[in-house]
């Protein structure tokens, strides 16, 4: 192998990212990976526990015992767990120490079980559910069984007239909610006070709830059509810590006659309505129909969690003040969500999370997922700070089986480990049906191998498609250099890792890195390998360490060193004849254009400051405020069908904000944006270009791509090139890579052309994106991303072309780039 010379790399990472010293240079041993600041207890390994044969929909713990209820009726040994197939029905006991089936504990019951309740004194369990007998005694969905005996408490005795699927239970009182409408053959509708010696219904607790009219069809309905009607169901109680106030969510639209939403404070001695101000901040189950599903709470908070059925519907999590509902924060995420518990100040959730597009970055998520079902990649686990709603670094993954596919059902804790109830088959990619737990005992995960894609999760009967590129790339760039791009990794209880990079098949390193990550959140590390011998060919290898466990080696990829330096940059562009070309190095009040014509001049607009250090060495560079500041060409450009264009970008932003965009009017709001290279509030890239037509309740018509998971926001500079072929194809380039192509369809999945724009204004740093956005689903909330629209960081090199760049001609501009001091 050749002797080391100088080494340069480059690193894109969020704002925590830690920078680390070329240790193979410096001839230290590489350490451990330092811990993130959002790092947690919690291991992201799955601890053995028996499986039931069915989804598991309600947990609880006490007294070294976990107790799950659900559709199941046998369970059997997990993996390495001896013992056989045991019959259990709805309802079975595991030691929460070794996760084996508690033999002792056998109740019978002969329907489905939805809610389990301990009481405080940890000596009652309250069972709820569609069963009508408990080892065969008639119980009408809701029964007491006492712990120390394992049998039925026959003096406890509410009979719901239909199905339980909520219990809280204090010392004196046990609330109820679910599908009934008469307890203890009195009238009580979905909610019920009943007492906890006898199930005695107490009647001055008196809630009622508003019901959501049906859907129904049309005067003309298309085949299949069906009237949906929506039962006003409590779906999750909670008491708050100081008993002032019980919490009640649910599939109801108000209550007490006020149709505030799906969410509701009551009085607990008499369900009179309490302040809730959420229901304004963020409703639920108002202009779209949903339920809140898992409520916990701690301290003087609450935490709200909920699923929708239509697309687009409220799926997040928010904190709010218990006194009056006042939203302390609030997490937009979409995927729908079942269970909350909170261990350690952390809020850990179950859901199908694929999109958070709404969120503020870094941290805080901010991830635009696919826009299409057949695109979602989820993430059914994850953890959150309870201060401020904060993702941390605890990712372990599920699949979701059966016609809901949700995933994760309910969660649980015991102060100790982190225990999950669902639909799901597998854990972390190994069989484990429907019940899984995570122990409190620190870093056990291996980070994920670099350089892996990563498809969506199948849907429809439809494998998943390729979402998130993650290849590790070699491409030549400066004399007698090979740039060498990879993209971080992810660790299901890690975040900040280690990557070594390892050359043709040696044991020493050539370079080491390290950055934070989450799953959605993968910056890409540069490594500048310099000093090669022109010609020559090389390969690579790199891995992943959290300073505990380290991923194998990613598969070896390589790249010829170019035989000669490239050209000046200068004079590589200038080659591909741009209609525009801003070097914006400018003093002045204008942005000169140097393509040949020298007539496309630029202005800048608000907070533009001149003179920033450029992309290129010397070169001079503009930084623009984020809230008002950009460049606007002067005169319209000519590129009716076919275009490019070009930007280099530096920022540490997670507002996200337009990058380039063409427009029909020359500064300000509104008009008609087009050609769009936009970055989300958490660092990725969408490009955009509108198709014929007007827009529909799912969004704008665009023909758009984003390479999922991947963030520039790394305070370092990029090229970002946007190409249409005229032909209905759509490509973007991030530092001289393809990260991929699209080509456009409408919403029925027909083939469109772009609608092009016979002449434009290039507007680089702000455009007014409102025509642009697209997400998943229907923007119920009247919601907008990226945060702003305006870009915070610096831009420079910014170019249009009047027809599509090639992937050599893009690769040119970049290793001029480079080879330039980018």
């Amino acid at each position: 192998m050749r002797p080391s010379r100088v080494r340069t790399m480059r690193l894109a990472a969020t704002a925590a990212t830690v920078l680390a010293l070329s240790t193979a240079a410096l001839g230290l041993t590489p350490g451990a990976a330092q811990a993130a600041v959002n790092d947690q207890a919690v291991s992201g390994v799955a601890s053995p526990i028996w499986q039931p044969n069915a989804p598991v929909d309600a947990l609880a713990n006490a007294n070294g015992v976990i107790y799950a209820g659900g559709q199941f009726t046998s369970v059997k040994p997990g993996a390495g767990q001896s013992g056989s197939a045991t019959a259990r029905t709805y309802l079975a006991a595991f030691s929460a120490s070794t996760g084996a089936l508690v033999t002792s504990f056998k109740v019978t019951l002969n329907g489905r079980v939805n809610a389990l309740d301990v009481s405080p004194d940890g000596r009652t369990l309250y069972v709820g559910g569609s069963f009508t007998t408990v080892n065969g005694t008639t119980r009408n969905r809701i029964a007491a069984i006492t712990l120390s005996t394992g049998t039925l408490n026959t003096s406890f005795n509410p009979n719901a007239s239909a199905a339980v699927r909520s219990i809280e239970s204090t010392s004196s009182t046990v609330y109820l909610g679910g599908d009934f409408t008469r307890v203890g053959g009195a009238t009580r509708a979905y909610m019920a006070s009943v007492t906890a010696a006898t199930g005695a219904l107490n009647t001055r607790f008196v809630p009622t709830f508003v019901q959501r009219p049906a859907q129904t069809c049309p005067t003309n309905p298309p085949p299949g059509c069906t009237t949906t009607t929506y039962t006003p169901n409590v779906l999750a109680i909670k008491v708050s810590p100081d008993g002032t106030r019980v919490l009640a969510g649910g599939q109801f639209m108000g209550v007490n006659g006020v149709s505030s939403g799906g969410m509701a404070s009551l009085d607990p001695t008499t369900g009179a309505t309490e302040e809730w101000d959420a229901n304004t901040a963020q409703p639920i189950n108002t202009n779209c129909a949903g339920r809140v599903t898992s409520i916990v709470a701690q301290g003087t908070s609450a935490y709200v969690t909920g699923a929708g059925d239509p697309p687009g519907c409220y799926e997040g999590t928010y904190s709010a003040n218990i006194s009056n509902g006042a939203v302390n924060w609030l997490s937009s995420c979409l995927g729908a969500s079942q269970g909350l518990t909170i261990m350690n100040n952390i809020l850990y959730k179950g859901s199908h999370q694929h999109d958070c597009a709404f969120n503020q970055g870094g941290a805080s998520g901010g991830f635009v997922g696919g826009t299409g079902r057949g695109g979602f990649i989820h993430h059914h686990l994850v953890g959150q700070n309870l201060a401020d709603g904060t993702f941390v670094h605890w990712s372990p993954n599920t699949n979701g089986s059966g016609s809901a596919a949700t995933g994760p059902h309910v969660m649980a804790n015991d102060g100790t480990q982190i225990i999950v109830g669902g639909d799901f088959t597998n854990v972390n990619g190994s069989s484990q049906t429907y019940l899984t737990r995570f122990l409190a005992n620190g870093d056990h995960a291996t980070p994920s191998v670099p350089g892996r894609n990563i498809n969506s999760d199948p849907f429809g009967g439809q494998p998943g498609v390729l979402s998130a590129k993650l290849a590790i790339t070699v491409q030549p760039t400066a004399a007698n250099t090979l740039t060498v791009l990879i993209p971080t990794s992810d660790d299901a209880d890690s975040g900040t890792l280690t990557y070594r990079v390892y050359r043709d098949g040696g044991s020493t390193p050539v370079a080491t890195m390290t950055a934070e990550s989450y799953t959605w959140s993968r910056p890409t590390l540069r490594f500048d390998d310099k000093g090669l011998t022109a010609g020559s060919s090389h390969s690579y290898r790199v891995t992943a360490s959290d300073g505990t466990f380290t991923s194998a080696l990613s598969t070896a990829v390589s790249g010829r060193v170019a035989s000669s330096a490239p050209g000046a940059f200068a004079s590589v562009v200038s080659n591909l004849n741009p209609l525009l070309w801003w070097r914006l190095d400018d003093t002045g009040t204008t942005a000169a254009d140097s393509s040949s014509s020298h007539t496309n001049t630029g202005s800048f607009q608000g907070g533009v400051t001149k003179g920033a250090s450029g992309a290129l060495g010397n070169d001079g560079a503009v930084t623009l405020n984020g809230s008002s500041g950009y460049v606007a060409s002067n005169t319209q450009i000519t590129a009716p069908n076919a275009f490019s264009e070009s930007v280099w970008f530096k920022t540490t932003s997670t507002h996200g904000g337009s990058l380039l965009a063409q427009s029909d009017t020359r500064t300000g709001s509104g008009g008609n944006t087009d050609r769009a290279i936009t970055m989300d509030n958490n660092g990725d890239l969408v490009f955009a270009v509108k198709q014929p037509g007007g827009s529909s309740m799912f969004g704008p018509a665009v023909t758009s791509f984003r390479n999922q998971d991947t963030i520039w926001n790394d305070g370092r500079w990029h090229q970002a090139v946007g190409t249409y072929d005229g032909n209905g194809t759509i490509s973007l380039y991030v530092d001289g890579q393809l990260e991929g192509s699209t080509a456009g369809t409408d919403f029925n999945g027909n083939p469109v052309l772009a609608a092009g724009m016979p002449t434009s204004y290039l507007r680089a740093g702000y455009a007014d994106l409102s025509s642009v956005q697209i997400v998943f689903g229907i923007n119920f909330y009247n919601r907008s991303w990226p945060v702003s629209p305006f870009f915070s960081g610096s831009l420079d090199e910014a170019s249009a072309f009047n027809y599509a760049l090639t992937l050599a001609q893009v690769q040119s501009m970049y290793a001029a780039g480079v080879a330039g001091g980018a």
